[in-house]
């Protein structure tokens, strides 16, 4: 297929797909929206563009600009968010990233993979998954104090 049939197929993928999607530039701006994200945030095309993607993350970015430089430099990401809609709710969300160089410039497309619009459970697999993570971090801080201990 040539190259712009290529675009084509994507362009007609990304706009009608029911999974919410946006590209994003490297300065995490919104770029360009399908409508399912539209309406996942409750959000027109025109207040989304060129606004940055972490304003609608509960709690701000999900990355530090030293780890979005990596994810970027990686090429594909992946994780889950909290997002806040138009009218306040929050929606969580597990996404998948890719980057792209499109159109002379470095791209990354995020596709919502899957959303949890009640919120709740959403929210606790969330806090489950901090608190494994917590709890391993204790565990591995107990396990540096004894060697530190042990070494003296």
């Amino acid at each position: 297929m040539a190259r712009d049939g290529w675009s084509t197929l994507f362009s007609a993928a990304f706009k009608q797909s029911k999974n919410p999607m946006a590209l994003v530039d490297v300065e995490r701006r919104h770029v360009d929206v399908n409508a399912a994200y539209q309406r996942l945030l409750g959000r027109s095309r025109r207040e989304l563009l060129g606004r940055p993607i972490y304003e609608h993350v509960a709690d701000g970015p999900l990355f530090s600009d030293a780890e979005w430089d990596a994810a970027l430099a990686a090429g594909h990401f992946h994780g889950t968010a909290e997002l806040v809609c138009a009218d306040g709710r929050r929606i969580g969300v597990q996404f998948a990233a890719e980057t792209e160089i499109a159109t002379g410039r470095r791209l990354v497309l995020y596709v919502a993979l899957s959303t949890a619009r009640w919120g709740g459970s959403f929210r606790r697999s969330i806090e489950i998954d901090r608190q494994r993570a917590a709890a391993r971090n204790d565990e591995i801080e107990r396990i540096d104090t004894r060697r530190v201990v042990a070494v003296r």
